[in-house]
């Protein structure tokens, strides 16, 4: 793909002779499941996560992960406050809380700075993401119907 080429040819050179370098890679929560009536957009945050496994994968084999880090951003927009006017539904609106667009800006520094490899704006919603992950789907799906975010987990 072009950003597969872009990355290999002119970003990873740059990056090895400096011998530093920091990748950072923004996804929304549809890379972690998938949006309901938002197919493309669940697709390319898709792949952005697989871009983000890829690189993180050559970069080890390579033996570069020491000078070059990488960082996984999940942004959850329905929970930046600017963006609650939307039309976003929610069935427990404190449930999930808001943040400010520039604290969330300041969250995503804050972890490249630290070499975070992978952060969610908030930081609570990594793990909550990861707990799904291991649960059976028929109860994902309860709690996604109890919380009725218009947003799938």
């Amino acid at each position: 793909s072009a950003a597969s080429d872009v990355y290999k040819r002119q970003i990873l050179p740059h990056m090895k002779t400096r011998g530093k370098g920091h990748i950072v890679f923004l996804t929304s929560v549809a890379a972690i499941s998938g949006f309901t009536q938002q197919l493309a957009l669940s697709v390319s945050q898709f792949a952005i996560q697989g871009l983000y496994e890829s690189v993180v994968e050559e970069l080890r084999i390579a033996k570069l992960d020491k000078i070059v880090k990488t960082t996984l951003v999940h942004i959850y927009p329905f929970i930046i406050s600017e963006n609650l006017k939307n039309d976003i539904r929610l069935r427990v609106p404190g449930f999930f809380g808001s943040i400010r667009a520039d604290k969330a800006a300041e969250a995503v520094i804050d972890g490249v700075r630290k070499n975070k490899t992978e952060i969610s704006i908030p930081k609570y919603c990594l793990f909550i993401s990861h707990v799904l992950k291991i649960l059976p789907r028929q109860v994902t799906l309860m709690i996604r119907d109890f919380l009725d975010a218009g947003v799938d987990f």
